[in-house]
């Protein structure tokens, strides 16, 4: 259960006449995703209340079921008067500092009620007529069912795709590689990339800059409290690391040959430098076969 506050100025524009501000109540069922919406002109309790009594007796008829437990935060419209609505219909009322499932319902209809408002599909009360049928009648990416579908699906089938959505997202998308002592590694020039030191190189945002030559891990420090790696002299932390793969310089030959090819006269500059012959920077011309 949530507040969402509108702007009459914005919204006056579009529906041809002076609008002030008000107050959408927003209470959504965590399992099926059904909501129900219903303006207020003031954020007062003594107005809140009788609305939200009347929104959670419709929202019962509609689930077939006695609403057992609610949450909201801890605002004002939501104490007093609104604890004897709770009290009256014998529901459980907790307050949370904030609640993903609200939050996303309320971006969804309001993205939805706006847009209707700016195509010019009626007055206020049509509006938000149409704008909950839409959203009642969106497919969710968790269930496979829209809110209206939802409420002919067993709970049990419902909680199931929960269960296996939470699973699925828990699964990290990317995940750094593992760094183990030997292990060739290049660091962020900090001083480069503009975070930190005097000489503002280049622009953080812009990317990142990584020391020419690859060195070698010597000591790991792994635990609940923190992740860290010897380089170079220093201690360095995880996202200032880039592990340098074995194909490094297989991939340095390619890049080196191709320049020949276009250039005979071309100068390996690392060579040049006296780089010294590693895994990162090695020789193309003494790589095995």
């Amino acid at each position: 259960m949530d507040l969402i506050e509108a702007k009459g100025r914005d919204i006056g524009k579009h529906v041809h006449h002076p609008v002030t501000d008000f107050y959408f109540i927003t209470i959504v069922d965590r399992l099926t995703g059904w909501l129900e919406v219903k303006r207020s002109t003031r954020k007062t309790v003594e107005q809140i209340a009788p609305k939200i009594e009347l929104m959670l007796r419709r929202m019962a008829r509609v689930l077939k079921s006695p609403i057992k437990l609610i949450r909201s935060d801890k605002g004002s419209e939501f104490k007093s008067e609104t604890q004897d609505v709770m009290a009256r219909l014998k529901i459980k009322h907790r307050f949370v500092k904030s609640g993903n499932r609200i939050e996303q319902a309320n971006k969804t209809w309001q993205k939805i009620w706006y847009r209707l408002m700016r195509l010019g599909r009626g007055d206020l009360a049509e509006l938000d007529t149409q704008a909950q049928a839409i959203f009642n009648n969106t497919l969710s990416s968790v269930t496979g069912r829209t809110p209206l579908e939802a409420l002919d699906t067993p709970d049990k089938i419902l909680t199931e795709k929960y269960t296996k959505y939470q699973k699925r997202k828990r699964i990290a998308k990317y995940k750094a590689v593992k760094i183990e002592v030997n292990d060739l590694v290049r660091y962020v020039l900090t001083k480069e990339t503009g975070k930190h030191g005097k000489a503002l190189g280049y622009k953080s945002y812009r990317g990142k800059h990584w020391s020419m030559k690859a060195y070698r891990v010597t000591k790991v420090v792994e635990n609940v409290h923190q992740e860290k790696y010897f380089v170079h002299g220093a201690w360095r932390f995880r996202d200032a690391l880039l592990k340098v793969p074995g194909v490094d310089m297989v991939s340095r030959a390619i890049v080196v040959q191709k320049h020949r090819q276009r250039k005979r006269d071309y100068v390996d500059e690392l060579k040049q430098g006296d780089y010294p012959l590693d895994l990162a920077l090695g020789d193309p011309d003494d790589q095995p076969d």
